[in-house]
This record gives C-alpha cells, sequence and structure tokens, in this order.
C-alpha cells in the first residue's frame, strides 16, 4: 500500500526536524506492516490469494489439486466448489425437485420450528430416488434432520378398481408399482 506517515501529522508539525527524522525511521517499518496487512486480505479471497492462499482453500474444500494445474485453473475448481456449497432457499429447492420429478412426482414438507425437512418421493419417480437422496445430503444445512422416502401405493388409490382388475396383480405389486387402472 502506498500511504505516507507524513499524511498524518498535522501540518504546524511536518516542518519540525525531528518529527521528520523520525517519521522517516518509522516509515519502512510502517510500510511493512501495511503490506502484511494487505496480502493477509488478499489471501483471504480465491480472486487474490497466493499460493499458500488458494492451498488453504483446496486444503478446506478438499480438493486435491494437480501438479500442472495453473493457479487460474486452481482458482476455477475452488470457485466451482463454492458455488456447489452455497445455502439453497426452499423455493429453489422446490424447484429443483420439480425439474427432477416433475410437479406431482414429490412431496416437500419444512417444519422451521423442529429442523426438520421430509420428502416423499413418489413411487412413479422411484428409480429417481438416489439422485434426489445424494442432491438432498449436499444441499440442506446440516441443521435440519432429513427425513426421505418413497410414497407407496395406497389402498385409497385402487377404489375406482374392481376386484377382478387387483387380482391380476401381487399385493408386493399393488403397493410398489405404478398401476394405472383406468387404461
Amino acid at each position: 500500500m502506498d500511504r505516507k506517515l507524513m499524511e498524518y501529522i498535522p501540518p504546524a508539525l511536518r516542518q519540525v526536524r525531528e518529527f521528520a527524522a523520525l517519521i522517516e525511521a518509522q516509515e519502512p517499518e510502517l510500510q511493512d506492516l501495511w503490506d502484511g496487512a494487505s496480502a493477509v486480505l488478499d489471501e483471504q479471497f480465491v480472486e487474490t490469494g497466493s499460493q499458500a492462499g488458494l492451498l488453504r482453500w483446496e486444503k478446506l474444500l478438499g480438493i486435491a489439486p494437480k501438479a500442472a494445474d495453473t493457479l487460474e485453473m486452481r482458482r476455477f475448481q475452488i470457485m466451482t466448489r463454492l458455488i456447489l456449497n452455497t445455502p439453497y432457499t426452499l423455493a429453489q429447492l422446490t424447484q429443483i425437485l420439480t425439474a427432477l420429478c416433475g410437479e406431482a412426482g414429490y412431496s416437500l414438507t419444512l417444519e422451521p420450528d423442529i429442523y426438520r425437512l421430509t420428502v416423499h418421493i413418489h413411487m412413479a419417480e422411484k428409480e429417481k430416488y438416489s439422485a434426489v437422496e445424494q442432491l438432498l445430503q449436499k444441499m440442506i444445512p446440516a441443521n435440519l434432520a432429513l427425513t426421505l422416502s418413497l410414497e407407496y401405493n395406497r389402498h385409497g388409490q385402487y377404489a375406482e378398481g374392481t376386484h377382478e382388475a387387483l387380482s391380476a396383480y401381487t399385493h408386493l405389486e399393488l403397493r410398489e408399482k405404478v398401476i394405472n387402472l383406468g387404461e
């Protein structure tokens, strides 16, 4: 940083020879302090960090840099990981689940008073269960308890079906398969 101690001295004292000599003697040490403080501040940010600062970020985020990676590539990898770790809102989570499972493919309940998030994946989307599970584990805050489950078929869904139509399926199939009796 380009700060001069003389600028902080009142104009009347700048003319005193002793003050000028004192400031001249202290200026290099204070300049080193300012430069050190600036360097410490630069290390806190990915965009301005040096090799040592980026190494700290990588250690924190669990990134193993390759020997051939440039500083810019390492910065990119750190920023990418930080973007993945950004907190999401309930609206964003709903939007992402809708894109994955469809509008009717899940149900979502947040109970903020007891810090619980409950997600039920509908039976028609059961093949996406593990992908949704991985996504939720990365997205939701650590202080929320997650309950993720498949929403199995229920008796009420088959109220319109005849006994003859339902007898073609086993109890397990009625519980775990997507069955359209109206077709």
